[in-house]
Formats: structure tokens, sequence, C-alpha cells
């Protein structure tokens, strides 16, 4: 049996060098929120029904609108701050306020198909929309979104990118 010698301080090293691994991935999945990501960058599960289609968020961001923001949720992976997708697409579009307020989402909330050039939408008539947090250190914005009308019916949390 071929023996070497144990050199404890590359041992004590490498243990080092796996806990502070562990530490670093610990940390990092706590900033995860319990949504998780949307492969559009935000973190969402918000999803129901839009025109008597199935939705399902995939992409959302928030624009500067004189006190608020206009904030536009859809089903496709193409829309941001730069670009709009060029195929069919539905979307949730509302305004909100200031973090912590909460609104009505009818008058509020519009539910919108778009398909080629024709955009069909429709306003919430039940609902609200919850601000949970504005975080201008990473340009977010958290919320709780209920709405629906005859034809249209999507609820749960999200967090978009705010517009430059």
């Amino acid at each position: 049996m071929n023996m070497r010698p144990v050199n404890l301080k590359r041992d004590k090293q490498v243990r080092g060098l796996v806990l502070l691994l562990g530490l670093v991935l610990v940390a990092m999945l706590g900033c995860i929120p319990e949504g998780g990501p949307t492969p559009g960058g935000g973190f969402s599960s918000v999803s129901g029904t839009v025109l008597d289609q199935s939705f399902s968020m995939y992409s959302g961001v928030a624009e500067s609108v004189g006190s608020g923001y206009l904030i536009t949720l859809t089903d496709s992976s193409s829309y941001s701050c730069t670009s709009t997708p060029s195929g069919d697409y539905l979307r949730v579009i509302f305004e909100a306020g200031e973090e912590g307020a909460t609104a009505s989402a009818s008058g509020n909330v519009t539910f919108s198909s778009v398909e080629g050039n024709l955009d069909v939408s429709e306003g919430a008539t039940a609902g609200s929309v919850t601000i949970t947090e504005i975080d201008a250190t990473f340009g977010t914005i958290s919320g709780d979104l209920s709405a629906s009308n005859a034809t249209s019916d999507v609820s749960g949390t999200f967090t978009v990118d705010i517009c430059p």
C-alpha cells in the first residue's frame, strides 16, 4: 500500500472554499422570490384568461407616466422596454401609483389581445391592484393583481423592470 503524507494546510483550504461556495449559494437562493423568475426577467405568477384565451405572464415592464407607472404584463417573450412583438400576444395593462397603494381594477385594468395590426381591448369590472414594493435600487416594481370581467380573469403576483 502506497501512503502519501497528508497535506493539512491544503485540506483546510479546500474545506474553507467548499464552505464559502455553500454560503454564496444559500445567499443567492435567498434572493429569489417565491413565485420564481420568469424567462423575461421579471418574477411572476400572474395567470388566468384574457378575452377567453389562456394567459400566463412571460414578461412585463413598467413605464413612468405622470405620478405613477403604466405596467404591461404579456404572454410574449419579445415584449420589453425597447421592443414590441410582431406576432400575436395577450396583455394586461394598468396604472399603478405609490408603494403600498391599492386601486380598484375597474376603470384601471385593461385586457388586450393583439393579433397582427388588430388590438381588441376590454376593461376590468372587478378586482384590485396593489403595489407592494417599488425598488429604486434594482429598478423593479412588485405587486398583486386580481382583475376580471365577463371574458377575462387573472390573478397573481408580479415583479417587472422599470424602463429607463
